[in-house]
């Protein structure tokens, strides 16, 4: 599994895979806390862009899966190694993804049963929020990494999420175009983030994101969403 995405299909449909990529978010090593359990002896076969193609040989895998826009310039070696499954990119069409590891497995039902669960939990928690506060608040994603400061968009992973919830996203962050999942913002830019609440994520060790920046500046300590906690 050479990607977050791989990882969590297979996890999902009950399989603990020989070797995998930890994900590459900086601010703490290893696989994540939510698959605790479901890794246990995993190799870790990384980094994402480089995996270490002679400790995936040596695991002798049955397949492999990842996605091209990550290893597309490698499929020949890893194919050389183990049958090998691509979806075309990651994020955003992972549902599509989902099934497409699940046929490779020979789980395609699984799958399918699996991505219904997650559907019905979504649109039940919706109804939860909305009896509860009476109608479905805007929420905005911010990601801190080093470089520009991201807005993901609606057809994002965390946007097809949050939009099966029924929360709805502000105009900043609605996208169609495949190709444009996130926006890239400078710390002036941060009222583009204004809706009713904020997710904020950091990739990498604060000191090296505009985190700081964004955070002291009026036009982020005036959101209302900040202002309400």
């Amino acid at each position: 599994m050479l990607d977050t995405a791989e990882l969590d299909s297979v996890t999902l449909l009950g399989i603990k895979p020989v070797g995998a990529v930890v994900p590459h978010t900086k601010t703490r090593g290893g696989f994540p806390e939510y698959l605790a359990g479901n890794v246990d002896g995993v190799t870790d076969v990384g980094p994402l862009l480089e995996p270490n193609l002679e400790r995936i040989a040596s695991l002798r895998p049955d397949l492999i899966l990842s996605s091209k826009i990550r290893h597309e310039k490698i499929c020949d070696k890893l194919s050389g190694i183990a049958p090998t499954v691509f979806t075309e990119t990651t994020g955003g069409p992972w549902k599509a993804n989902l099934a497409v590891h699940g046929k490779a497995l020979g789980l395609d039902q699984q799958a399918a049963d699996a991505l219904k669960k997650y559907e019905d939990r979504a649109h039940a928690l919706g109804e939860a929020i909305k009896t509860k506060n009476g109608a479905l608040p805007t929420v905005s994603v911010v990601r801190f990494l080093a470089g520009p400061t991201r807005l993901y968009q609606s057809n994002s992973f965390s946007g097809v999420v949050l939009g099966d919830i029924g929360l709805r996203r502000p105009a900043s962050q609605v996208s169609t175009d495949p190709k444009k999942i996130m926006k890239e913002i400078s710390p002036e830019q941060i009222d583009q983030a204004d809706a009713d609440l904020i997710f904020v994520a950091t990739i990498d060790d604060p000191a090296k994101t505009q985190k700081s920046a964004v955070t002291t500046n009026p036009v982020w300590r005036d959101l209302p969403a900040v202002q309400n906690g």
